[in-house]
């Protein structure tokens, strides 16, 4: 529906709630852009909704940065990157829900060392929850959806198991509780995989798709 639907809703509190959640995370000292405008106008019996906040013209979303082909290196220092800024996400009691490669910002300005995190951003926050404690099972879950989405946007090579291990050794940092706890649900968690596979091959023969 989304492609018909486009930025049409039937409320225009989904914007605003954004702009409180963006605020709200940005005071508890998550890395994101100043927040600019939220507006809603209706248009019969839907209403067009905008959000902006403040451009940072260096920063690539994670399909475009792919797309500059980068070294291991990078590759591997930007997978710790996202992990500590997902991690810092959750610790800060903020559920994404929508966290795919698009929604996640690339800022390399000023960084000449490949092996250096670049700074990481989580964006796109109108599905936001902030639940206060993220339980493990939530925590494995949006990781995984984040994996979907790569295999999805068909960059299933960044899923192996070594970038696994890698993301998950910077996103638990030493928590060795957290760490197995997270691998115990992600053993369960990751069968749902297989079905999402499955939707995609009927998607691509849909007519629709």
């Amino acid at each position: 529906m989304a492609g018909w639907i486009g930025d049409r809703s039937l409320s225009s509190a989904r914007v605003f709630r954004e702009f409180s959640t963006w605020t709200t995370l940005r005071d508890q000292g998550i890395s994101l852009p100043p927040p600019v405008l939220a507006v809603s106008r209706r248009r019969g019996l839907f209403w067009r909704s905008a959000f902006a906040s403040i451009e940072r013209r260096e920063a690539k979303d994670g399909l475009d940065f792919l797309a500059t082909s980068p070294t291991e290196a990078r590759l591997r220092a930007t997978c710790a990157g996202f992990a500590r800024a997902l991690r810092e996400f959750h610790d800060a009691g903020a559920i994404h829900s929508d966290l795919h490669v698009r929604n996640i910002l690339i800022d390399s300005a000023g960084i000449d060392d490949e092996r250096e995190a670049p700074r990481c951003t989580l964006i796109d926050l109108d599905r936001t929850r902030i639940v206060g404690s993220i339980s493990p099972r939530q925590r494995v879950r949006e990781l995984l959806r984040f994996r979907r989405s790569l295999e999805k946007a068909g960059h299933g090579r960044f899923t192996t198991k070594r970038y696994q291990a890698l993301v998950l050794s910077a996103y638990c940092a030493g928590d060795r509780a957290l760490r197995r706890s997270l691998l115990r649900w992600s053993r369960l968690e990751a069968l749902g995989i297989h079905r999402h596979r499955i939707a995609w091959r009927l998607g691509r023969l849909s007519p629709l798709g």
